[in-house]
């Protein structure tokens, strides 16, 4: 009140409420300046700091009628004592009065000094948890003075936010299924507090919205990080929400200095605490990410050269151009270095650089699982880190060409076991795309991704999965348990499919979680590198026999299935070579091969066909040869030739230098695709005299069986029970065997001039089995043959119905019993 009628001016006070809105504006405080006794009544039940620079007067007779001078209408108006009691102002609990004017707490008269009836007690007993006021006459250039001046005055006023503020509480979306909070995020310098405001919008975009690009918010994609000394962001109404202190870096990077901006970010715009919310919101973010103006890759603060990495990567990036389809490069017009296009650079990285770009892409955001969806789903998407930013795209194929280089290119890097799975997770994520990803395969294509909760390893995906997995109709929600989420999965997919093709990533060694063994679990890493792959299948393409009994085992979901027993593990032979991240080396591999040299003659009759070193040269090839390809593929050995390298190995003792000397020496392809095949497997001998390959894990006295529905044999572990015939199987991992590979338990070898092969290039456009392009070529005829049905009637198979999409294929049991085929049910749990 600089002035008040009647009484003398203070010009300083307006000066003391101008330093306070900008001290209070600095500390989210809204102002709110009211001069007469009414407004200010109708303050006071809502404020948390109630600060008066005026005159006040203090009544000797009667101290409750001690008073504030105010003005109304030019007429002296006034806000005493006794009328501020009566307000009880304790329900909303104000925090600090501070009253700059003359003798707040001062009494004259000694009649009531034992009362303390004064302006100061007055606000204490309204309500006040703090009140400042003087106890002596003082003039106006002294209360500013000593209000600009005293720092335990501005220590106590800078204390305010931490003290007033309360807890945000989100309220319930209007449209749960259809709209989405987004994130104001207000102006403000680095050091600034972050203020923020949260708005609901309708994410439905009808036509006009979604060709005229109407959602101008941009979603944030960046690691949450630790719970740990969390940070606050503060809302208008001076609640705070807490948030992590990686998102506190981000948003003060992110923030802009004269300009408000609009973000998606995950979790502000969705009550974490809320399952049944986190549930509805969690199958929109697909659409969040798509429909954003923008995406914004946060990596992290600058720190280890990164901006220069940003800018090499950048830089390569714009060298190439990549069809992401076939991942093939070619030059970019008017690229003078070629060289990376022909992926034929040698080290162009002095140390210096390397270990930038390494450090870069060891970064926690290429580890977390949702940022797959987040980056490859939006039109424009920046990666940002510190203050340096690059477009997605450029990023992308950089990085992409960078992991296609020759090895030499990083140096002694590639020894590093962290770096190798960081580049491996680098280069999965650029060839990435909408509807690249599927169950089945999710555990290898997802490999060493991270989540803090385990069903985010199946939700985090959901909008990048191909027609059919997205088809099985799987929902967000967080009511349900990890096993439940999991098994939920695997029995829509065998039921709707009639398929345990699930069981390929099925592997005992590495489940982590209390989930049946039939089931995937997707949280963990496999320990085998590649995916099994057999040019034809085991169970003849016949399609799953399978129950779900209701009485659980262990407390477990039990999965009946029917199928063949083939032969029983008599002993298993391990590979130490360490895990999937781990450089092999060629001396290395020959050691391994001549440990796995089986004893008597190589050239004898194996029991599934051929010559033991046969089987041999394919159990350690396993996954292919050059001729099991139409056309050919020359990644893969030649079958002759590895079964010529492998007796080389076996009948010398050289190592690889003194090999290579050798007029038939060991091939780059066998070497190459053995060193993959064999990381995370073991190989095992049958009773009855089968060889094969399987996950880590496997024990003598562990079954062999090929099972309906599923592609390759399977190990099974047995649980006696009671009952022989209710006993109880786990499933320790799918198997590699010459000789039950081609449905040969079924219906016996094909003939000598029939061969089951890959189809690719010009023989794609002949139909699939069961999603898979593989056929079976008669030499004779120089035919294929794609009907699975037709080729098991010529094979004595009676079928009752076949149907392609989706693959259906039905053989009776008493089919089956005409040509003598033991049929057994296991009980998988």
């Amino acid at each position: 009140m600089e002035t008040t009628p009647g009484a003398t001016a203070l010009p300083f006070a307006t000066r003391e409420v101008n330093m306070l809105h900008e001290l209070h504006k600095s500390m989210l405080l809204n102002n709110i300046i009211g001069k007469n006794r009414n407004d200010i009544l109708s303050q006071l039940p809502q404020c948390k700091i109630f600060h008066f620079a005026g005159h006040g007067f203090t009544d000797n007779q009667d101290p409750s009628k001690s008073h504030l001078l105010l003005e109304d209408d030019s007429k002296v108006d006034t806000l005493e004592v006794g009328k501020l009691l009566s307000l009880n102002l304790r329900q909303s609990q104000p925090f600090l009065a501070y009253l700059s004017a003359c003798g707040t707490g001062q009494i004259k008269n000694k009649t009531f000094l034992d009362e303390r009836i004064h302006l100061i007690s007055g606000f204490r007993l309204a309500g006040f948890r703090l009140v400042i006021g003087a106890l002596w006459e003082q003039n106006d250039l002294l209360a500013d003075d000593d209000l600009m001046q005293a720092p335990w005055k501005t220590v106590i006023l800078m204390s305010l936010p931490a003290n007033i503020s309360k807890r945000f509480v989100y309220e319930p979306l209007n449209f749960p299924g259809q709209s989405i909070r987004v994130v104001t995020l207000y102006q403000g310098s680095f050091s600034d507090p972050i203020r923020i405001s949260l708005a609901e919008i309708q994410l439905v975009p009808n036509y006009f919205q979604r060709h005229h690009g109407l959602f101008q918010y941009e979603a944030l994609s960046y690691v949450w990080g630790s719970e740990h000394n969390p940070k606050d962001a503060v809302m208008p109404d001076r609640s705070s929400i807490s948030i992590t202190n990686n998102l506190d870096i981000a948003l003060r990077h992110l923030r802009y200095t004269a300009e408000d901006r609009q973000l998606w970010v995950d979790s502000l715009c969705i009550n974490q605490k809320d399952e049944e919310e986190k549930s509805s919101q969690i199958p929109l973010m697909g659409s969040i990410y798509r429909l954003a103006n923008r995406v914004l890759a946060w990596l992290g603060p600058e720190e280890n050269e990164s901006r220069h990495a940003l800018e090499t990567i950048a830089h390569v990036g714009r060298q190439v151009e990549i069809n992401w389809s076939t991942t093939s490069i070619r030059p970019a017009r008017g690229t003078s270095e070629v060289g990376w296009a022909e992926l034929a650079m040698t080290a162009p990285f002095n140390d210096q650089e390397l270990h930038s770009i390494c450090s870069l892409f060891q970064r926690p955001w290429f580890e977390r699982i949702w940022v797959r969806q987040e980056i490859i789903l939006p039109t424009v998407a920046l990666v940002k880190c510190g203050s340096t930013e690059v477009d997605w795209d450029l990023f992308r194929k950089g990085a992409y060409v960078m992991f296609r280089q020759p090895s030499d290119i990083w140096h002694i890097w590639k020894r590093n076991i962290a770096f190798v799975q960081s580049l491996r997770l680098v280069e999965s994520l650029c060839r990435m795309r909408p509807g690249f990803l599927g169950y089945r395969d999710l555990r290898t294509d997802i490999r060493g991704t991270k989540s803090k909760d385990p069903r985010d390893m199946i939700y985090g995906v959901s909008s990048l999965l191909c027609g059919p997995d997205q088809g099985l109709g799987i929902q967000a929600d967080y009511s349900k348990s990890v096993s439940e989420v999991y098994t939920d999965v695997v029995q829509r997919i065998i039921i709707q499919r009639r398929s345990l093709r699930i069981l390929d990533t099925c592997e005992l060694c590495s489940k982590v979680l209390d989930i049946p063994s039939w089931v995937p679990d997707w949280s963990s890493s496999l320990k085998q590198l590649n995916m099994p792959w057999g040019t034809w299948s085991a169970c003849g393409w016949i399609s799953a026999k399978v129950n779900f009994p209701q009485d659980p085992f262990l407390g477990k979901r039990v999965l009946r299935v029917a199928g063949i027993r083939a032969s029983r593990i008599a002993n298993v032979r391990c590979a130490q070579t360490g895990n999937y991240d781990t450089e092999v080396s060629h001396n290395r591999m020959i050691k391994l091969i001549r440990h796995f040299k089986p004893s008597g003659d190589l050239d004898a009759p194996y029991k599934g066909g051929g010559t033991i070193i046969e089987a041999y040269a394919r159990v350690f090839v396993g996954l292919g040869f050059a001729h099991d390809f139409d056309p050919p593929d020359r990644y893969w050995p030649e079958f002759d030739r590895t079964v010529q390298d492998v007796r080389t190995i076996w009948m010398t003792d050289g190592n690889y230098d003194e090999l290579r000397k050798v007029s038939m020496h060991p091939s780059e392809a066998f070497f190459r695709v053995f060193t993959s095949n064999i990381v995370g497997r073991c190989i095992f001998s049958t009773v009855d005299g089968l060889i094969g390959l399987t996950p880590l894990g496997a024990i003598s006295n562990d079954l062999v069986c090929v099972i309906f529905g599923g592609r390759h044999p399977v190990i099974l572990r047995e649980y006696a029970t009671s009952s022989a015939s209710d006993a109880m199987y786990q499933v320790v991992g799918v198997c590699y065997v010459p000789g039950l590979m081609m449905g040969e338990i079924i219906h016996g070898s094909f003939p000598s001039f029939c061969r089951p092969i890959n189809k690719f290039g010009h023989s794609l456009s002949t139909p699939a089995i069961e999603n898979t392009h593989v056929a079976l070529l008669d030499t004779r005829r120089n035919e294929l043959k794609t009907d699975p049905s037709a080729i098991l009637m010529e094979m004595g198979i009676r079928c009752e119905r076949y149907q392609r999409h989706p693959h259906i294929l039905e053989v009776t049991q008493e089919a089956l019993q005409e040509a003598n085929i033991a049929i057994e049910y296991f009980n998988l749990f």
